[in-house]
Protein backbone atom coordinates (compact mmCIF):
# COMPACT_ATOMS: atom_id res chain seq x y z
CA UNK A 1 0.00 0.00 0.00
CA UNK A 2 1.41 3.38 -1.03
CA UNK A 3 0.35 6.48 0.89
CA UNK A 4 0.88 9.78 -0.87
CA UNK A 5 1.54 12.93 1.11
CA UNK A 6 -1.23 15.47 0.68
CA UNK A 7 0.61 18.48 -0.78
CA UNK A 8 -1.15 21.62 -1.97
CA UNK A 9 -1.49 22.04 -5.70
CA UNK A 10 1.30 24.42 -6.77
CA UNK A 11 -0.77 25.87 -9.60
CA UNK A 12 -3.23 27.19 -6.98
CA UNK A 13 -0.36 28.83 -5.10
CA UNK A 14 0.74 30.73 -8.20
CA UNK A 15 -2.73 31.75 -9.31
CA UNK A 16 -2.73 35.11 -11.06
CA UNK A 17 0.58 34.55 -12.85
CA UNK A 18 0.82 33.71 -16.53
CA UNK A 19 1.91 30.20 -17.63
CA UNK A 20 5.61 31.10 -18.07
CA UNK A 21 5.78 32.80 -14.66
CA UNK A 22 4.06 29.80 -13.05
CA UNK A 23 6.55 27.43 -14.67
CA UNK A 24 9.49 29.58 -13.54
CA UNK A 25 8.14 29.81 -9.99
CA UNK A 26 7.46 26.07 -9.81
CA UNK A 27 11.03 25.41 -10.99
CA UNK A 28 12.52 27.67 -8.29
CA UNK A 29 10.30 26.26 -5.54
CA UNK A 30 11.09 22.66 -6.50
CA UNK A 31 14.82 23.43 -6.81
CA UNK A 32 14.93 25.04 -3.36
CA UNK A 33 12.17 22.98 -1.72
CA UNK A 34 14.14 22.69 1.54
CA UNK A 35 13.86 26.46 2.00
CA UNK A 36 10.10 26.50 1.42
CA UNK A 37 9.17 23.78 3.95
CA UNK A 38 7.12 24.54 7.05
CA UNK A 39 9.32 24.72 10.17
CA UNK A 40 9.19 21.60 12.33
CA UNK A 41 10.10 23.29 15.61
CA UNK A 42 12.00 26.16 17.14
CA UNK A 43 15.42 27.17 15.80
CA UNK A 44 18.44 25.95 17.79
CA UNK A 45 19.64 28.02 20.74
CA UNK A 46 22.50 30.40 20.00
CA UNK A 47 25.78 30.25 21.90
CA UNK A 48 25.84 34.01 22.45
CA UNK A 49 23.33 36.00 24.49
CA UNK A 50 22.89 39.60 23.38
CA UNK A 51 21.82 41.98 26.14
CA UNK A 52 21.57 45.72 26.55
CA UNK A 53 22.36 46.55 30.15
CA UNK A 54 20.52 49.65 31.32
CA UNK A 55 21.64 51.91 34.13
CA UNK A 56 19.47 51.87 37.25
CA UNK A 57 17.23 54.98 37.58
CA UNK A 58 18.54 56.48 34.33
CA UNK A 59 16.13 58.98 32.74
CA UNK A 60 14.32 58.02 29.54
CA UNK A 61 15.75 59.43 26.36
CA UNK A 62 13.82 61.21 23.64
CA UNK A 63 14.75 60.29 20.09
CA UNK A 64 13.48 62.64 17.42
CA UNK A 65 13.73 61.47 13.83
CA UNK A 66 12.85 63.69 10.94
CA UNK A 67 12.95 62.23 7.44
CA UNK A 68 14.37 65.57 6.21
CA UNK A 69 17.18 65.83 8.79
CA UNK A 70 19.61 63.99 6.49
CA UNK A 71 19.24 66.45 3.60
Amino acid sequence: MVVKENKPNKTNIFEGFDAKQQADLEKVVSEYDVLFQEPKGLPPKKGIVHDINLQQDAPSIYVFFSPYSCL
